[in-house]
């Protein structure tokens, strides 16, 4: 604390022959009371012209634009009938046989392998221009992915959200067995089996690609 006591600083006065001088208190601010003194200086802002300024908001309303977009189409169905004998989920890209029994009976691996890598349009009610090579047995993701929404994956077991059978997706019949069905993906600690997926009240397990035999659900796309 500052105090002023001479005449440059306070003016003094008489009365009664004694002497008065105004005192001026400066007291320190301790940011309790704010400050009058501007924090900083203001600053320049930047100048646009309208064209700018109508550049910039035409660049947002297109991404707004195809951000919308993107959401309808995820929020809409997700499963859709070609009509050539194909189904296509929106959520993932990939394009499965309607017919998810196509070989009429169980198969062992191998032959499941061979009989999607030889699919081609023409069999199995395909009329969508596909060639042999094209198709083949979904992996255990995929097949995860199929009865979950959101596709969810888990390592084997029950999922840990509720599973819904394939049978009619989205009142498309499907002709999906409630037994086990093939993956394309083998054990890595045992690639003699191959890892199966049971539709209903789904569960993942394994079996061995030679001796054991199950349901054959073709796809493409995907992987």
């Amino acid at each position: 604390m500052e105090v002023f006591k001479n005449e440059k600083q306070g003016k003094a006065f008489k009365n009664h022959s004694h002497n008065y001088f105004y005192v001026c208190i400066i007291i320190p601010n301790t940011g309790h009371g704010g400050s009058l003194e501007p924090s900083a200086a203001p600053t320049v802002g930047t100048m646009h012209s309208l064209e700018d300024i109508y550049q910039l908001l035409s660049t947002k309303l297109s991404t707004m634009e195809a951000r919308l977009a993107t959401l309808e189409e995820k929020v809409g169905p997700r499963f859709v009938d070609n009509n050539n004998g194909t189904i296509t989920d929106k959520r993932t890209g990939l394009v499965w046989l309607k017919n998810a029994n196509p070989c009429g009976e169980y198969q062992n691996w191998n032959n499941a392998v061979a009989y999607c890598n030889s699919l081609a349009s023409g069999q199995a009610g395909l009329t969508d221009g596909s060639t042999a090579g094209q198709w083949r047995l979904p992996s255990k993701e995929e097949l995860e992915g199929i009865g979950t929404d959101p596709p969810a994956t888990w390592e084997s077991g029950s999922p840990p959200i509720p599973w819904t059978m394939p049978g009619f997706i989205q009142s498309i019949p499907t002709n999906v067995q409630s037994a086990d069905y093939w993956s394309g993906t083998s054990v890595a600690t045992n690639s003699a089996n191959a890892w199966c997926v049971t539709m209903h009240g789904v569960y993942v397990g394994t079996s061995s690609k030679a001796n054991d035999h199950a349901y054959v659900w073709p796809v493409r796309g995907g992987n």
